[in-house]
């Protein structure tokens, strides 16, 4: 499944731990990994974050930060996985209609084959769920809404959905995502864990220790029921995602100051 790269460890509560010394934000140290099998794209000379799989796995949608002087926009953009070309979605002029102060991307989601949910804040305090056809790329929908400090605190129903998920397929795996019950480790510093893949095989989290825009790693782990394994493909991981049938990885890394984009098999 995956090549292992630290072999030493011992058993604590029926996780199989590395001991070694615990690096900042005090993510748990386990043993390493490489799970990145062939490559199938690269999407560089830019700042690339939220790589998306669409339900089938032959599109990526991910998004751009764009930065002139104080200005912070944005764009779309939908890549074809068999064909390696590129299509924009939506463009930074039409992005920043929806920008107080900047424009940003801050999540997207497939609702199906043929749906594509895009949030975009506004640098204040509002926010916009774009609902694109990725096929026509056509705007279907667009429904606006407004943060308040409990939005920051309180864990999103998606998010919740996962944990539960995770934990009906893995009961070890805490229905509440506070993975401080994952064994004996001290999470202090860490924002919130993230599912990234779950198949009755393995579980794929990741925990984010860094704000979006700081530079660093935020680890990504494999946890196979019985023991955890920490991902180590890229040295600074800023975020990864898994198409639906476990067979590719997109990682998200940090090159110089910007993200790019690697896409890969899955071993």
């Amino acid at each position: 499944m995956f090549r292992l790269l630290t072999t030493t460890c011992i058993v604590l509560l029926g996780l199989a731990i590395v001991v070694v010394g615990q690096e900042p934000h005090s993510a748990p140290s386990a043993p390493e990994v490489k799970i990145a099998g062939a490559l199938v794209a690269t999407i560089k000379n830019g700042d690339f974050v939220h790589p998306t799989f669409s339900p089938d796995a032959k599109r990526l949608a991910y998004s751009r930060v764009i930065t002139r002087k104080d200005f912070e926009s944005t764009d779309v953009s939908l890549y074809d996985l068999s064909t390696h070309k590129r299509l924009v979605l939506l463009n930074s002029r039409k992005a920043e209609r929806y920008a107080t102060y900047k424009v940003f991307v801050s999540g997207m989601q497939w609702e199906s084959r043929n749906r594509l949910q895009v949030s975009v804040g506004d640098g204040d305090v509002d926010g916009t769920d774009l609902i694109f056809d990725p096929v026509t790329r056509k705007l279907l929908k667009e429904t606006h809404h407004s943060f308040d400090d409990a939005d920051l605190t309180e864990l999103s129903s998606s998010d919740q959905k996962a944990y539960q998920h995770a934990h009906s397929v893995f009961p070890s795996f805490p229905a509440d995502g506070k993975l401080s019950r994952l064994g004996e480790f001290d999470f202090k510093g860490s924002e919130r864990v993230e599912i990234k893949h779950v198949s009755p095989s393995r579980l794929i989290f990741l925990i984010r220790t860094h704000a979006p825009y700081d530079r660093g790693d935020n680890p990504l782990y494999v946890f196979d029921g019985s023991k955890l394994f920490r991902v180590r493909d890229y040295a600074e991981l800023h975020d990864a995602a898994v198409d639906p049938a476990g067979r590719r990885i997109a990682f998200c890394h940090w090159v110089g100051d910007q993200r790019h984009i690697e896409v890969r098999e899955l071993k």
